[in-house]
């Protein structure tokens, strides 16, 4: 009897979960019909710098990288390349999402393709010494740094102006300098005048030379004008005449036979016989610039390994070096770290772009607004953006 009951509870049980199904799918078929696809991928976010400029907001700018996005129903994969606002897919490369800011990519500027090329935001010719970048979408110009100098130009109105020699835009734009003793404006390393123990002998407006030495210049040695001999017989001894001031006795000072030294051509006498010269000797006989075996200075060797550079970007002065994890570029200071110096991103003098509305940045790891792989080791190129934008 016990087991002609439970048999009989069989088919009631099985219609009760049944009925239970039914209720379920009416409930969930309306929600299932209008469900729409959500991205639950990782979102990418560009690294934020911290520059404040106007017609930014704060906050990372960010993407969803289709690759790894599903939909929140069924295990669907989203439409690719969903972009964030002034972001898109100009390579119709799924893996890297959305890589072009259409507001700062000077290639991609307001839209894919719209390179900023060579022309300003009216298509014009740049000005001499002129970068194009994209800011907003649009194209626009700024004077870059001059590699191992540093800032030389500034953007006065249309011009890419030199304001660290320029006496009406001495320092920035506009700044007029006063006349001098003689007459003449002089603007030396963006201040006005002269700097204290030198004057203005020539009133010729050189850039960054007006401004005489008289105690050791040999063209103006002790007055302006008053020159050093010039005999072109010691040049194959690599010796010439110095000013040897200021004169202890006071007066004039004296004009000296010394071995050439200049940047790039350093040359030292070790024997000691360069005053035998030309009639016996051989001078200065040995060069010091870069050797190895006389850094600057005669027997000073460099270890194994090292490079013999200048100690700064103004001294003619030699040391070994450089220390790891630096590296030697031909430009001062010399010692640079290629994997940080955004004026040396993975090689010497590569420089990288700098638009206004970004911060260089230079990286041996992939990052998302990667822009430029320069060297074998993935160094690369990359813009911290300061805000996103709206």
């Amino acid at each position: 009897m016990v087991g002609e009951a439970r048999m009989r509870a069989k088919p009631i049980k099985w219609r009760r979960l049944w009925m239970w199904l039914v209720i379920a799918l009416v409930l969930v078929a309306p929600a299932i019909a209008t469900s729409s696809c959500s991205c639950s991928g990782d979102p990418k976010e560009f690294d934020p710098g911290d520059e404040p400029d106007s017609g930014m907001e704060d906050g990372p700018v960010t993407f969803f990288d289709a690759s790894d996005a599903r939909a929140d129903t069924g295990g669907a994969v989203c439409p690719d390349n969903t972009c964030a606002p002034h972001f898109e897919d100009c390579d119709m490369d799924a893996s890297n999402g959305c890589e072009a800011n259409l507001n700062a990519d000077p290639h991609n500027c307001g839209g894919c393709g719209d390179d900023c090329g060579d022309a300003g935001p009216d298509g014009e010719a740049l000005p001499a010494h002129a970068s194009p970048f994209c800011s907003d979408g649009g194209c626009d110009w700024w004077c870059p740094p001059v590699p191992g100098v540093g800032e030389v130009y500034k953007r006065c109105k249309d011009k890419c102006i030199p304001f660290v020699c320029d006496p009406y835009n001495c320092g920035d734009c506009g700044i007029l300098c006063p006349k001098d003793n003689l007459g003449n404006r002089v603007c030396d390393v963006g201040t006005c005048g002269c700097p204290f123990g030198t004057v203005d002998c020539d009133g010729v407006p050189e850039c960054g030379q007006e401004c005489k030495d008289l105690d050791h210049d040999a063209m103006n040695c002790g007055q302006c004008g008053r020159q050093c001999p010039n005999d072109p017989a010691l040049a194959p001894f690599h010796e010439t005449y110095t000013c040897n001031g200021p004169n202890p006795d006071g007066g004039l000072p004296d004009c000296v036979r010394v071995c050439v030294t200049q940047p790039g051509n350093l040359w030292l006498d070790c024997n000691g016989d360069m005053l035998k010269a030309p009639a016996s000797g051989d001078g200065c006989e040995t060069f010091g610039w870069g050797s190895v075996t006389d850094c600057g200075a005669c027997g000073n060797a460099c270890k194994p390994g090292e490079v013999c550079h200048p100690i700064n970007a103004t001294s003619i002065q030699q040391e070994c070096g450089c220390p790891k994890p630096l590296d030697y570029c031909p430009s001062a200071p010399y010692c640079r770290n290629l994997d940080s110096d955004p004026y040396n991103c993975g090689a010497c003098d590569h420089v990288c772009p700098t638009p206004p509305h970004a911060k260089p940045r230079a990286s041996t790891a992939s990052a998302a607004t990667s822009a430029t792989t320069v060297s074998p080791t993935a160094t690369t190129t990359t813009w911290m953006v300061a805000r996103s934008i709206r």
